[in-house]
């Protein structure tokens, strides 16, 4: 039996009693796949608990009983960073198992470009500090033509093909998505809306609903839209400045062009991924990295 589960599920009483019954009567599971696995590290305390709730659970139920064979773990991603690896292997540590050891690897060994052939990275230098909530609005000012032009883009190559363009600009800040969208309105003539991790699950399941369906054509999203926003014709992107960390931005910048069928009707062999940055973006960057580290 494979079963496909999302962290929210072990919060459910029902599925935890089916599960519990499945497991007594196996003696455990034969894998436990974890895909997306920097997601524990990286919103398992504030954005969704979940992941780190669902990871802590089965490790000590299928690790921390001495009887029985262990259930092996397999952890997938392709973004792990230093500070994920470190977190991870000590969830790990802390249940051991005297049969199977822990490791996280590197797969595969050579180098391969994290970005798929379709995405044209376009990086544009500009001025002012985009995450100085005070410099905020003047440094947008220059920024905005940018997601302007992809706009009218996308609009011009629905018009010429029939085939819906979705575009996406990413923001580091939820204040930045609630005011690049209301900046961003009149130039657009479908819906618009911003998205991040500060609205209650519903109204983001709603969200993401509408822009699915083509309701929406233009999102402002933080990365909380990311893992499983399968959305097959966004076909633009804009970085309204550059991502903190590096897997960040392949995440995100991976969420366009999902749909081959959408890109052939399109008409589009490549897609333009802008990303917008100046020296003082960098140097700001590198502070919050220092904070937190």
């Amino acid at each position: 039996v494979l079963l496909y589960v999302a962290p929210e599920r072990l919060r459910s009483p029902a599925f935890m009693d089916v599960l519990g019954k499945r497991i007594e009567s196996d003696g455990g599971l034969e894998h436990v796949v974890v895909d997306e696995v920097h997601c524990v590290n990286q919103w398992g305390y504030e954005f969704r608990p979940d992941y780190f709730h669902a990871m802590e659970h089965l490790l000590h139920r299928l690790r921390d009983d001495n009887e029985g064979e262990p259930s092996p773990f397999l952890l997938l991603s392709a973004t792990v960073t230093a500070s994920d690896r470190a977190r991870l292997m000590a969830l790990l540590n802390a249940h051991p198992s005297r049969q199977l050891t822990n490791q996280l690897l590197v797969r595969p060994d050579a180098f391969t470009n994290p970005l798929r052939a379709h995405i044209e990275v376009s990086p544009q230098r500009v001025h002012g500090r985009i995450n100085d909530k005070k410099g905020f609005a003047q440094a947008v000012e220059e920024r905005l033509p940018v997601m302007v032009d992809a706009i009218a883009a996308a609009r011009r190559n629905k018009q010429a093909t029939g085939q819906r363009s979705a575009v996406i600009v990413f923001v580091a800040w939820r204040m930045q998505a609630e005011e690049l969208a209301a900046l961003l309105a009149p130039h657009v003539e479908g819906g618009i809306d911003y998205y991040h991790a500060g609205l209650d699950g519903t109204t983001r399941n709603e969200i993401y609903l509408r822009f699915r369906e083509g309701e929406l054509d233009v999102l402002v999203a933080t990365k909380a839209f990311g893992m499983g926003m399968d959305i097959p014709d966004i076909h633009w992107v804009v970085h309204l400045g550059p991502p903190t960390y590096l897997e960040d931005y392949l995440q995100e910048v991976g969420r366009i062009g999902r749909g081959v069928a959408e890109r052939q009707r399109a008409g589009l062999k490549s897609l333009q991924a802008s990303l917008l940055f100046s020296n003082a973006d960098f140097e700001s960057n590198r502070d919050l990295r220092a904070q937190g580290a």
